[in-house]
């Protein structure tokens, strides 16, 4: 949070307003995050009216501060607002925002409408946002927020192996190095980057604790995730 409270100084010294809006936003999802909800109402209220006062209210990644508006009302218990909140977040946001912040705006929604008792359409929310991050070079923690919700919605088993939270774009992955592909082969059978294959190798490694192509596989085969032979 400090580097975050320091580029609100710096933006504001040079009238950098989209970016002091941004870092504000910010701090209130890391507030968010730390249970500080009071704080979190201070920032994401002072970006709204910075975004106002300075006029890019209306660009699209700024429905991500209504989306923070959203969570924040859903941390109060608050869910018909905060689901409205959200929606008209994630409206501005379609199609022409960063496709991560959208993920994170469904992820949270999804809950928002799993409170609501809206349990099929939270799992169709839950399914948008895991396809929006799936061919993402690095998703960051956002691969593992997906299981959480997951979880939270009763899509996962409390007691899933690690191979069940492997992505579809990433079982596939995960099958071509078992034919003995290279990650550069791969890529060009899906049609993605390098740079995309590399980043899901990694959270493939990460996610079935293995440190060599070897290890990973011979974990894959053991849970019946790819072929043995």
């Amino acid at each position: 949070m400090p580097p975050l409270e320091h580029a609100v100084a710096l933006a504001e010294r040079d009238e950098q307003w989209i970016v002091a809006g941004d870092a504000r936003c910010l701090l209130a999802k890391a507030s968010l995050v730390a249970g500080e909800l009071a704080e979190a109402e201070r920032w994401i209220g002072e970006a709204l009216e910075l975004a106002t006062t300075h006029g890019i209210v209306d660009l699209p990644h700024v429905g991500y501060y209504h989306v923070m508006v959203g969570a924040l009302l859903a941390r109060r218990g608050e869910s018909g607002p905060a689901d409205d909140a959200i929606g008209m977040g994630l409206e501005q946001m379609r199609g022409q925002a960063d496709s991560l912040l959208i993920a994170d705006a469904l992820l949270e929604r999804a809950l928002v409408r799993r409170a609501l008792g809206a349990r099929t359409e939270a799992r169709a929310i839950l399914a948008e946002a895991r396809a929006a991050i799936e061919d993402c070079p690095d998703a960051g923690m956002l691969t593992q927020r997906v299981s959480e919700v997951a979880r939270k919605l009763g899509t996962a088993h409390a007691r899933a192996t690690p191979g069940s939270v492997l992505t579809e774009r990433e079982l596939e992955v995960l099958r071509l190095l078992g034919e003995g592909l290279t990650k550069r082969e791969v890529a060009s059978m899906l049609f993605v980057s390098y740079s995309t294959v590399h980043s899901h190798t990694k959270s493939i490694y990460r996610k079935l604790d293995g440190a060599t192509r070897d290890e990973v596989l011979e974990r894959a085969r053991g849970l019946g995730l790819i072929a043995s032979g």
